[in-house]
């Protein structure tokens, strides 16, 4: 079986063992009284199923094994995309903010702006101790997802094409979350049929922004942390200033703040693939990946 038709094959398990029993898990949980806004039931449900189907086709479909899965933090050698990671939820809130209040759709409330800051005031010990429940998602769809998209014939050597892809299929796996509770509420559903491209744009930004933490890093703890500081900071704080009815500006509003934040993620890896072309790949970074190709 040659590496392409191993990835394919290893693609279509991993979608497969991906969305099937989350999508199946989501919608029964909800139909048994436990909507999604509970983390708890988000945990239980989907959370990890990314990472769980990574493992399942890396050991016995592809066989791939784990040397190229980023497993290692690397924090000593890497600590700078670290501080990026940290740095992209009071990045994202000084862009959407501002953005929010001007065109009308974030509200300041009575008691003013820094009251309701809190979230991003503790974000980095948030980030850093929550990442591991953010690992989940990121070991399949940063680290299996986007690697095995990038070595197909058609996105080898495009990788911000390659994170588009694997981003545009991580927002379509969210859609049930529409409609079984995950707001504390049933939007209407003309709402719903327009988080339907939200939540892709949404993704594909996110999903170019963190696998530049990957390739810079060689490790898939800057985009766990990362991913709990956008839900868990950013997210959170921006709540703080939505009325409950702006669902969609919650949408809006950060992807609008992650144009720059992926336009500046692009640069960087096309910086990095210029260089890597007028220079033999580091053999630290084989150290990580194994493979010269997780390094492209």
């Amino acid at each position: 079986m040659t590496d392409t038709s191993a990835h394919r094959r290893g693609i279509l398990w991993f979608l497969a063992l991906t969305f099937l029993p989350t999508w199946g898990l989501w919608l029964g949980a909800y139909t048994v009284g436990h909507p999604l806004d509970d983390p708890v039931i988000q945990l239980l449900t989907g959370a990890f199923a990314p990472a769980a189907a990574a493992v399942v086709v890396r050991m016995w479909v592809t066989r791939h094994g784990f040397r190229d899965a980023g497993l290692r933090p690397r924090v000593r050698q890497r600590w700078r995309w670290y501080l990026a990671a940290l740095a992209i939820p009071p990045l994202l809130l000084a862009i959407a903010l501002p953005l929010g209040i001007a065109t009308g759709v974030a509200v300041v409330p009575d008691d003013g702006v820094l009251p309701h800051l809190q979230a991003i005031a503790v974000g980095p010990l948030v980030m850093l101790v929550l990442a591991p429940l953010y690992f989940g998602e990121e070991f399949g769809w940063t680290s299996y997802l986007r690697g095995a998209l990038a070595d197909l014939p058609l996105l080898r050597g495009r990788p911000t094409a390659a994170s588009a892809a694997t981003g545009a299929i991580w927002g379509v796996w969210h859609w049930p979350l529409a409609s079984v509770g995950y707001f504390g509420f049933q939007p209407p559903l003309h709402d719903v049929l327009l988080l339907i491209p939200l939540w892709v744009v949404m993704s594909m930004l996110l999903e170019i922004v963190w696998s530049t933490l990957w390739y810079g890093s060689g490790s898939i703890w800057p985009t766990s942390v990362a991913h709990a500081g956008f839900n868990l900071a950013f997210s959170a704080t921006l709540g703080e200033f939505l009325p409950a009815e702006a669902l969609l500006a919650g949408f809006v509003l950060p992807s609008a703040a992650l144009v720059p934040l992926a336009a500046i993620a692009y640069l960087v890896d096309h910086r990095r693939r210029t260089d890597s072309s007028e220079s033999s790949v580091p053999a630290a970074m084989f150290d990580t990946v194994g493979k010269a190709r997780s390094a492209r």
